[in-house]
């Protein structure tokens, strides 16, 4: 094992020693405590390219700050949130504290689980009970034992006790010695990836039966090649002598050790499906340097214009609802007639951010009367006449720039309940269509798109599209801090989407972020 300590990172940074450990071949878990990203996208990229699992506990957390008040995206998106958002997307195992950093450490010296198939075994009816409340917990499938397997389990017991059932309750087998048979036969299943052994005692005969016990199961899942996570559950002096006595990583809680066992079969069904280690494309803009991130925080972003915002997006392929921007109800009246009734009047100015809470917005409007008395109850010079949308499912698309990892891509469902329901995907730019499709697939309200109740199907090729087009718009307009779609209402498959909404900030030019790339 090596341990390095970084200091103050002056001269090296954890990219560096990440690419060292990459390549030792001694190495094969990386674990990193880290208080901030020196290189975010290059961290994301070195690990995206290796197979080792690469651990991280992330400390520092903190909030997106004064940007939450002016944008959906920075609220929902916050520091935190987009770090998380990023290592997942690399691939990387991120903790919440050391214990389970542990945890992983001793899961990932054992074969990789290749499958959600789970044999458990235990001494203990009890344990066998909690043992497959946590396997369900954390996403495991209770394997189907063969006949042929309890056969064999009938003849070593002593009574008519145990049941031929997944959890295997084996408190009735008196002799230890029957145990690595009983284990060896369980990983030979093809329906098991994986054993789960629950293992109770407290005298010191059966203590050196049991040590006899968890070194040929060593011998045993190395043979076979999947995983066995032991659980002993004793007293200390027993439980410590048998951490001395073997390699074989011993957990003292079944439902961490499963919770760990997880993390092993994400990472090589990540591994194997090629979802979790994003490589970032190289022409992805890096990071700024701490000095540059200073240089960005100092300088002043300012909201602008709607009608520049909109047209923006149609620059960037982003569909809209028919509008037009006026002065007075004149003009208000002219476009109405051009745009047809009914007709949403929104004030359009960057001073109101969020015009429903401040009276910005009259929906439904049916007719010239209508729209004259609406506009003159309005504060503002400059507003906006837009054709009412259809009715359709909801979303919210929004970017913006994290010092620590530069543009990120956010897709929630939306509307004026987009911040209290916090259903989220983020992605750190750029993106592709699968992974587009992966941010919709990861939203816990994707059924919702995907046709419920008899409901239809949303168009979520459309939504696709527009991903990509933010994904481009942000890595083309580097100076664009933040970014609201909100809503994008999205019609039955094969109509398409539409937004109806756009708040956007610019940087100003003196502070224009990404005019380098990380040393």
């Amino acid at each position: 094992s090596k341990l390095v300590s970084m200091g103050n990172k002056l001269d090296l940074n954890e990219t560096d020693f990440l690419d060292y450990l990459i390549g030792d071949q001694e190495t094969r878990v990386i674990g990193l405590y880290l208080e901030d990203f020196s290189q975010g996208r290059k961290l994301m990229r070195l690990a995206a390219a290796t197979d080792k699992p690469v651990l991280l506990l992330k400390a520092n957390r903190s909030s997106a700050g004064k940007e939450i008040a002016r944008f959906h995206t920075a609220a929902l998106a916050g520091d935190d949130a987009v770090a998380d958002a990023a290592v997942r997307q690399a691939g990387i195992h991120r903790v919440d504290n050391l214990v389970e950093m542990v945890d992983l450490f001793k899961i990932f010296d054992l074969p990789l689980m290749r499958g959600p198939r789970l044999g458990l075994i235990t001494r203990s009816g009890g344990h066998g009970v909690l043992a497959a409340d946590a396997a369900h917990r954390h996403g495991f499938q209770l394997a189907r034992f063969s006949d042929s397997f309890f056969e064999v389990v009938q003849k070593a017991k002593r009574s008519n006790v145990i049941r031929a059932t997944n959890p295997l309750d084996i408190g009735d087998v008196y002799d230890m010695a029957a145990y690595a048979d009983l284990l060896d036969l369980a990983l030979r299943e093809e329906e098991v990836d994986g054993v789960g052994f629950i293992v109770t005692f407290s005298s010191d005969n059966e203590g050196l039966q049991v040590e006899g016990f968890v070194k040929k199961a060593s011998e045993i899942m190395a043979f076979h090649e999947k995983p066995v996570v032991l659980c002993v559950i004793t007293n200390r002096d027993q439980w410590l002598g048998m951490k001395r006595a073997t390699d074989l990583p011993i957990f003292s809680d079944v439902d961490m050790a499963l919770k760990a066992l997880h993390r092993s079969f994400e990472h090589w069904d990540r591994r194997k499906g090629g979802t979790g280690g994003q490589v970032l494309a190289e022409e992805a803009p890096e990071q700024p340097s701490t000095r540059g991130r200073r240089e960005r925080k100092a300088a002043k972003g300012h909201v602008v214009e709607p009608s520049d915002a909109f047209g923006l997006l149609k620059r960037y392929g982003v569909p809209t609802v028919d509008y037009a921007f006026v002065g007075d109800a004149g003009e208000a009246i002219s476009a109405a007639h051009l745009i047809g009734y009914p007709v949403a009047l929104k004030i359009a100015s960057t001073e109101v951010l969020h015009k429903t809470e401040e009276g910005g917005v009259k929906l439904d409007i049916a007719g010239d009367g209508e729209l004259e008395v609406a506009l003159h109850q309005m504060k503002g010079d400059s507003f906006m006449v837009q054709k009412m949308a259809p009715p359709g499912r909801e979303l919210i698309v929004g970017a913006r720039i994290d010092a620590e990892f530069g543009p990120i891509l956010m897709l929630g469902l939306g509307g004026i309940l987009a911040e209290l329901l916090k259903d989220i995907s983020m992605k750190v730019l750029p993106i592709d269509r699968a992974t587009a499709r992966r941010m919709i697939e990861e939203l816990r309200g994707a059924a919702l798109l995907k046709g419920f109740r008899g409901e239809r199907a949303a168009d979520l090729e459309a939504v696709e599209d527009v991903l990509l087009a933010v994904s481009r718009l942000c890595m083309e307009q580097r100076d664009v801090t933040n970014l609201d779609i909100n809503p994008l209402i999205v019609y039955e498959e094969g109509r398409g989407c539409a937004a109806v909404d756009v708040k956007l900030e610019r940087i100003d030019s003196q502070g224009e972020p990404g005019k380098g790339k990380e040393a």
